[in-house]
C-alpha cells in the first residue's frame, strides 16, 4: 500500500497509533509511523515481558501481518517478535492495548518458543485498509517529524 505523506491514510494511521498509545496510558514520543511501502509503526511501551527481564519491549504493527509484541536488549536493539494478535490487520485500539498487557502479565508460564511465524491477514492487493485507516484521520494532523 502506497501512503502519500498528507494523505488521509497516512494521518489515519498517526491518528490510529495514537489511540493505540492512548489505551495503554502512555504519552509523549514513544512511537514512529512509516508510511512508505510496506507501512509501519512503532510503539514503546512501558511493560516487561516476564521471560525477558531488562530487555525493552514495544508493539509493532505492520501492513500485512497487523500488530506483534517485540522484545529488544538494550545493548543491541534488535527486535525479537514474541507474539502476533492475528485476527483482523486494524483491530480496535483497546483490543491491541490489551493484547500488549495480557502477552507481558506475569501470570503467563510458558516461554516463548522462538519466533513466532507471522500471520499473512492481508496479500498487499487491493482491499479496503487505506479507507479504514483514512477514518482515524479526523483531528490528528501528520506531524513534520515522524515521531507521534
Amino acid at each position: 500500500m502506497e501512503l502519500e505523506f498528507e494523505s488521509a491514510a497516512a494521518r489515519g494511521l498517526h491518528g490510529y497509533v495514537s489511540l493505540v498509545a492512548a489505551a495503554l496510558g502512555l504519552s509523549g514520543p514513544g512511537w514512529t509511523v512509516q508510511p512508505e511501502p510496506p507501512a509501519s509503526a512503532y510503539l514503546a511501551v512501558d511493560l516487561r515481558h516476564p521471560h525477558y527481564p531488562g530487555w525493552d519491549t514495544a508493539l509493532l504493527w505492520h501492513e500485512l501481518c497487523g500488530w506483534s509484541l517485540a522484545v529488544e536488549p538494550r545493548a543491541t536493539g534488535d527486535l525479537r517478535v514474541v507474539a502476533y494478535l492475528g485476527g483482523d490487520v486494524l483491530p480496535d485500539p483497546d483490543l491491541v492495548a490489551a493484547f500488549a498487557v495480557r502477552e507481558t502479565s506475569v501470570a503467563r508460564t510458558e516461554r516463548p518458543a522462538g519466533r513466532p511465524d507471522p500471520p499473512r491477514l492481508r496479500d498487499g492487493g487491493p482491499d479496503d485498509l487505506a479507507d479504514r485507516l483514512a477514518s482515524y484521520a479526523t483531528g490528528h494532523a501528520v506531524p513534520a517529524v515522524s515521531f507521534g
